[in-house]
């Protein structure tokens, strides 16, 4: 009954009132840092009064255990749900050990904000660790001495286990995600459109020395498209346009990247878009809605392989992209690099880049599902992470070549050879790199007959002169 009631108390003291005691010491510390001396003294108090009105076991594995139990409990919930969340902090399984492990409200609330959860099983050894040395102590100055038994070598072993199990997990997750490095300074994930808006004198879109063949004083067709070629229509805008307000441009002139563009032009909301080819997706959406989509290219482009600055890796072959992207090849010493894990980015579903990716690149292999650190949202994220990564040298993504090298240009990051050729303009209007694209103007069936105008003048040679001063390869 004694060894019932001992069971009991330190569940609430270890259990209960000391995750309390940590939340009040962290949201004190928060507040008036020095304040934190107040929670820890609270912490020894606690334990201080245990030993003073608690009767302990005879020996020592029936004094410890329930301190092993009560860390214990906390450090499973916290290690299953990590296994069964495949490592990933996002997974429903550790929202559910949150919940779980509810007494630890403040940290848990911390954790969640900052999106990284691996300090808290450490803060779990640290907590208890500390209590069992001051149980310890205070029991000693009492003259209260533990017998030691057979059983008390299983207890230290459990210990032990218990002790090295987030270690080892903390371990494990690097070895599925790998952690980026907040002490690298990185550059905005995307580039600000502003910076190429029309109608603005300090913005950087190309302007031709000449008066436009084409005026459109009326009717404006509206366009819109991806980021990367946002610099283009928006340019084609300034120069074509006449007698629009500048305030509403915006209304003529969007840029909702290459999926919601589709989608707009597919519902009728807008006139052009300038884009990538469309996604399976998008096709299936037109054909649903009857209508055709009439691509018409107006400038070419590369796809483009780019690593850290740092790697030795100069080029790649077509195979050897697949391969890495099949995860057939996942260490850059496969191919004459170095001994380091390769972290593969890939870009969302339907984007352009990605329509790009396993359409030009792929040749129909799907591509497995990226780590979490392996995707990125944006095509500026992708080449931020790439530039700035824990493992510098161990990345490599795509975009495309004026993207990278003009909208956000990055000095961390080369572009790569493909099967000994380099993506130069010049390579480009041949065709001799492999990867060339092509960069249309897209329609749906608009009722604005200024619409083929505009596309019929980005053919002619003043309107292609504009496309190459953007910073594209003209078609012809």
């Amino acid at each position: 009954m004694e060894n019932k009631r001992y069971y009991t108390k330190v569940l609430v003291y270890g259990g209960i009132l000391t995750p309390l005691i940590i939340d009040l010491s962290i949201i004190l510390w928060i507040f008036f840092p020095i304040l934190l001396i107040a929670g820890v003294a609270l912490l020894v108090f606690l334990w201080y009064r245990f030993t003073e009105k608690t009767v302990f076991p005879e020996t020592f594995t029936q004094k410890y255990l329930p301190f092993l139990l009560v860390s214990g409990y906390y450090l499973v919930v916290w290690s299953v749900s990590l296994v069964l969340g495949g490592y990933s902090y996002d997974s429903s399984y550790i929202s559910n050990a949150m919940f779980l492990t509810f007494p630890f409200l403040v940290p848990n609330f911390l954790f969640s904000f900052a999106g990284d959860y691996s300090l808290f099983p450490f803060m779990i050894l640290i907590t208890y660790s500390i209590v069992v040395v001051l149980v310890s102590i205070f029991t000693w100055k009492k003259g209260n001495k533990s017998r030691w038994t057979g059983s008390a070598y299983s207890l230290i072993l459990m210990a032990a286990l218990l002790l090295a199990l987030p270690f080892y997990q903390s371990y494990r997750k690097k070895t599925i995600f790998l952690e980026q490095d907040y002490t690298v300074t990185q550059i905005s994930d995307e580039i600000n459109i502003y910076d190429y808006a029309p109608f603005n004198e300090e913005s950087d879109i190309a302007r031709l020395a000449e008066e436009p063949e084409l005026i459109i004083d009326s009717d404006y067709p509206k366009l819109d498209g991806a980021t990367a070629a946002f610099p283009v229509y928006s340019a084609i805008s300034e120069f074509v346009y006449r007698g629009i307000i500048k305030e509403s441009i915006w209304d003529y002139v969007r840029c909702s990247k290459t999926s919601e563009a589709y989608t707009r032009l597919i519902n009728g909301e807008t006139d052009i878009i300038f884009a990538a080819q469309p996604s399976k997706e998008h096709l299936r959406l037109a054909e649903e809605q009857g209508i055709e989509l009439v691509l018409t290219p107006i400038a070419k482009e590369a796809f483009i392989f780019f690593v850290n600055e740092e790697n030795p890796i100069d080029g790649l072959s077509v195979s050897q992209i697949q391969d890495i992207y099949l995860k057939k090849i996942t260490n850059w010493k496969e191919i004459g690099g170095l001994n380091e894990k390769i972290l593969a980015f890939q870009r969302p579903e339907n984007s352009g880049s990605q329509t790009t990716m396993l359409t030009k690149v792929m040749e129909g292999q799907e591509l497995l599902a990226p780590m979490k650190e392996e995707y990125a949202a944006g095509m500026g994220s992708i080449i931020s992470g790439v530039a700035a990564y824990r493992n510098y040298s161990s990345a490599v993504g795509y975009s495309f070549r004026f993207y990278a090298t003009d909208m956000k240009s990055d000095k961390g990051i080369k572009l790569l050879a493909v099967d000994g050729i380099e993506p130069s303009k010049e390579n480009i209007q041949d065709g001799s790199y492999p990867f060339t694209v092509e960069v249309y103007g897209i329609t749906a069936g608009t009722a604005n007959e200024n619409t083929q105008k505009l596309l019929d003048w980005l053919l002619t040679n003043q309107g292609q002169r504009l496309v190459e001063e953007s910073g594209y390869v003209p078609v012809n």
